[in-house]
């Protein structure tokens, strides 16, 4: 699925924000550590946080640039699936997270490198450099310096 306009990326973008949060949230983890639902908690507060800056964006900038073409977005490469395959099992759930969140950070990546609006760029590398930094909490538990 070729994202080719500005309106195709935004729609896409909170699309698969959604998909995160409902990831997320339907993980179970009423057994794991307090520290894996507190991330857990955390990656679906920053999407619903992306969400509402990506609705924003929308707002703000649809008129001159809903149509605006954009060439190189594969949305195939990038789309999250529906749902996350089962797990019972506490020690899975950070790396289907983390898998969840690579898919996302090289999306806004390479979608702030591709837009051609100067202000929805910064808000596409802004919501990669979130996601990173979720990654990073997340890598962090695993390493056991959480």
């Amino acid at each position: 699925m070729e994202l080719s306009t500005f309106g195709g990326v935004i729609a896409f973008a909170i699309e698969q924000e959604e998909k995160l949060k409902r990831s997320v949230e339907a993980l179970d983890i009423r057994h794991a550590p307090d520290e894996l639902r507190r991330i857990r908690d955390s990656v679906a507060s920053e999407a619903n946080r992306a969400i509402k800056r990506l609705q924003a964006a929308r707002r703000e900038d649809i008129n001159e640039m809903i149509l605006e073409p954009i060439s190189g977005l594969d949305g195939t490469k990038y789309s999250l699936s529906e749902k996350l395959e089962d797990t019972t099992k506490s020690q899975d759930v950070p790396r289907l997270i983390l898998d969840l969140l690579d898919r996302m950070i090289e999306f806004y990546n390479d979608a702030g490198r591709l837009i051609p609006n100067i202000e929805v760029a910064r808000v596409f590398t802004l919501l990669g450099r979130k996601k990173t930094k979720c990654k990073e909490d997340i890598e962090r538990y695993l390493s056991g310096s959480g």
